[in-house]
């Protein structure tokens, strides 16, 4: 990987083990805010999270439940302490509840943090406001950008603000810019019923083989061998969920959720093979999707790259609206 530049901040960095008692003092160094007003700091401690800190932990998630959503999934699969997760916490004074927690898998890492101003607003194909300078200065995530400087993952991805403190200074190879959207149940729209001859329906073991068919060579998926696609396909049908759009001995159209909790569910992996294009079969699948998962309580939410303007107008169909921006910045070194 490129050389990578430390944060100039050393907040201090460690465990909060069990010997310190909820609400105990913590040693920290005063860190000063993007945009520090006159005679303004903030006092961030950095720490790795541990059990004792995971249900502090789900509180922040709770309040984000879409932009923690990635990991809130996470902590309910594998659990605070299993090897595969690393998950830092950045905490404002003497707080119990973290303000912003920075997870670390083998395959990359995302941020989330407490909202200071939460908006939303229609979608609509051009660039969303950022949050204010005002904002930035009352929420700083830069402390954990050494972290990141350290850990190296592949990739580090979130709500854009957030993205760019945790990775300014070091060496990107490729930034992706995305518009962050979520499905409220009142703006649910009626489906049309799908092109004569077309079944959408969930997938199941059977369809696997042609999804993997379905994906192959697609955008994320350059270079990869079809057993490999195969295998990816076999983990969204069976851990997570996929809804397809088929006609008789092929799969035309598919969408799946990559991470889901009891009331959320993020989808993703939205394709269509190019030669059954525009004929709403990503509008039947995505919209199936959403479906079932509210029947359950589930919120869907999303992200798809600025300037998408088929994405744009298939999700503000089906009444998705974009809540802010979100960034995947990509760094020169394959998964650890």
């Amino acid at each position: 990987m490129a050389s990578q530049s430390q944060d100039s901040t050393d907040a201090d960095l460690g465990d909060r083990g069990t010997e310190s008692p909820p609400g105990g003092h913590r040693v920290g160094t005063e860190v000063a805010p993007a945009h520090p007003a006159p005679e303004r700091v903030v006092r961030a401690t950095i720490a790795r999270l541990t059990p004792q800190e995971e249900p502090a932990a789900r509180q922040l998630l709770g309040q984000i439940p879409g932009e923690g959503l990635f990991i809130a999934s996470m902590l309910d699969s594998y659990g605070i302490d299993h090897p595969i997760l690393r998950l830092w916490g950045q905490y404002r004074g003497d707080a119990a509840i973290p303000e912003a927690i920075l997870m670390i898998t083998n395959t990359g890492a995302c941020i989330a943090a407490a909202h200071v101003r939460s908006t939303g607003h229609a979608l609509a194909e051009s660039r969303h406001p950022q949050p204010t300078d005002q904002d930035a200065a009352e929420l700083d995530v830069s402390p954990l950008r050494q972290v990141v400087a350290r850990e190296n993952p592949p990739f580090v991805m979130g709500r854009a603000d957030l993205v760019d403190m945790v990775t300014r200074g070091l060496s990107p190879t490729r930034i992706e810019e995305h518009a962050f959207a979520d499905l409220p149940r009142h703006r649910r729209r009626a489906m049309p019923p799908p092109p004569v001859g077309i079944i959408v329906r969930r997938a199941d073991r059977g369809d696997v083989d042609a999804l993997a068919t379905l994906y192959l060579h697609s955008e994320g998926f350059e270079g990869w061998t079809h057993d490999r696609v195969r295998r990816v396909m076999a983990s969204r049908v069976t851990q997570f969920r996929t809804y397809v759009a088929t006609a008789p001995h092929s799969v035309l159209a598919a969408a799946s959720t990559s991470a889901e909790i009891p009331d959320a569910a993020m989808i993703g992996g939205v394709w269509t093979a190019p030669e059954s294009r525009g004929r709403g079969l990503a509008t039947g699948v995505v919209g199936a999707l959403a479906a079932a998962l509210w029947r359950e309580g589930r919120h869907p939410y999303l992200f798809f790259r600025h300037g998408n303007l088929p994405a744009t107008r298939l999700y503000a169909t089906l009444g998705f609206r974009v809540t802010t921006d979100w960034r995947i910045v990509h760094f020169d070194h394959p998964s650890f």
